[in-house]
């Protein structure tokens, strides 16, 4: 049994009323980078003009909040210098539901979640929780997973100890089944909205735009399409990316601070520009529109 299945359980809550027509939320991932912060200023001067355009209600992150090395504790100053002096628009009026990436295990992850009970904009009560939201008729599920043991093992990642290191503080040791119950809960969380109209699942690490060699992602992979997941949204790799399997689609948004080419083996669409994405949700039909940094729109999935 999961040691935080009772806290996510409580997690879950409806964030939009039944009477809402049409839901926005603004997704963006591997965004809090100092060398950077020229183009991330402008990635979030046009995510405030997207926000106003659509009423977005959210803010989404996938991970890699803090370059390079996360953050060291609820008053380190990258809060303030990639964060709440960045956002200072209409971004900064909503909340924002937070996964955490691989540079952000290379500081002080358990920082992040302390960060949360202080900022209620900063909102993410453990590696992993659920919410749900109405739109019209239609129930709509978010599931927020932390996927950094699932790709990288208890060993952590190559060349950095200190993933490891804060994989040990959390009891993610080898002979603790930590992989598997981390599984477990996804796949009980996935079962709990079957019959939902539509479910999106926020991890960091990549699965199809790009490779990713972990047995325990594939299995990942697997339960996404087992329950029918309506879209899988990652960043991790430093472009805008999308690739459709059958009805699901993989939505890469890794792109808002760092900027690298797309994959070589892309199977979909991509481009290798700053941006983010934005989700739109009706009662019958969902989304997702690809923005540049210019607030252009380069592609869409639905």
């Amino acid at each position: 049994m999961l040691q935080y299945t009772l806290l996510f359980t409580f997690a879950a809550n409806v964030l939009a009323s039944p009477a809402v027509s049409d839901a926005s939320i603004l997704i963006l991932g591997d965004w809090g980078s100092s060398p950077d912060i020229k183009s991330l200023k402008q990635v979030a001067k046009a995510m405030d003009r997207v926000a106003i355009d659509t009423s977005a209600y959210a803010v989404f992150t996938v991970g890699d909040n803090f370059y390079d090395d996360g953050v060291d504790s609820v008053n380190d100053k990258k809060w303030d210098d990639l964060w709440s002096n960045v956002f200072t628009g209409a971004t900064s009026k909503v909340k924002w539901n937070v996964i955490m990436g691989n540079h952000d295990w290379y500081g002080t992850p358990r920082a992040q979640l302390e960060y949360a009970k202080i900022n209620s904009r900063w909102h993410q009560p453990d590696f992993f929780y659920d919410e749900e939201i109405q739109v019209g008729k239609s129930n709509i599920g978010f599931v927020f997973i932390e996927t950094d043991l699932l790709a990288y093992g208890y060993g952590g990642k190559d060349n950095k100890p200190q993933v490891r290191k804060n994989f040990v503080k959390e009891g993610w040791v080898d002979g603790s089944s930590e992989i598997e119950n981390q599984l477990e809960w996804i796949e009980t969380t996935l079962k709990k909205y079957d019959g939902y109209d539509y479910l999106f699942v926020f991890g960091h690490h990549n699965l199809q735009t790009c490779k990713l060699d972990s047995d325990d992602m594939d299995t990942l992979d697997r339960l996404l399409k087992k329950y029918n997941v309506s879209a899988y949204v990652h960043g991790h790799k430093h472009a805008l990316q999308s690739y459709k399997s059958n009805s699901m689609l993989y939505i890469q948004s890794g792109s808002a601070g760092v900027l690298e080419d797309v994959c070589k083996k892309n199977k979909g669409w991509g481009a290798a520009e700053h941006g983010f994405v934005n989700l739109r949700i009706k009662e019958s039909s969902f989304k997702f529109d690809f923005y540049n940094m210019d607030g252009d729109i380069l592609h869409t999935e639905n």
